[in-house]
């Protein structure tokens, strides 16, 4: 439990940190989402969502990898493909705090939305970083 705790209180700090452009995958252009666009990370650290991860398959030496866009360093693609491999939290809680709030406080990565003014969230934020505790 008390595990939890710091990953969440981690996270509640990276999301404050968070821009509206973290919250879309720079491969398409598309804002993440909680279905076919999950915000899938690396081994290297860089963040893309799912959908063009797998795309991005690549067999060499009879092993499947996943390239990475930015850095092109090789991340072996786990049993499940690109569904299998980690999601960025951070980026996943402020998507999640997108999309269960009707609240303006929170500037979600939308397209035609985008700027270079940070994004601060609001009181939905502990409420999704509480339900990620209660889930995890």
């Amino acid at each position: 439990m008390l595990q939890n705790i710091f990953w969440a209180s981690v996270a509640l700090e990276t999301m404050m940190s968070l821009r509206r452009q973290d919250l879309v995958c720079i491969v398409c252009f598309g804002s993440y989402d909680l279905a076919k666009r999950l915000p899938r990370r690396l081994h290297c650290g860089h963040t893309f969502c799912q959908a063009c991860l797998k795309r991005l398959n690549t067999v060499i030496n009879e092993q499947v990898w996943i390239p990475c866009p930015q850095c092109r360093q090789n991340t072996p693609s786990p049993r499940g493909g690109a569904a299998a491999l980690d999601l960025d939290l951070a980026t996943f809680l402020g998507v999640k705090a997108c999309t269960s709030s009707s609240s303006s406080s929170w500037s979600c990565g939308r397209r035609e939305g985008l700027s270079a003014t940070p994004a601060y969230p609001g009181p939905q934020t502990r409420q999704a970083v509480q339900v990620w505790i209660e889930n995890g």
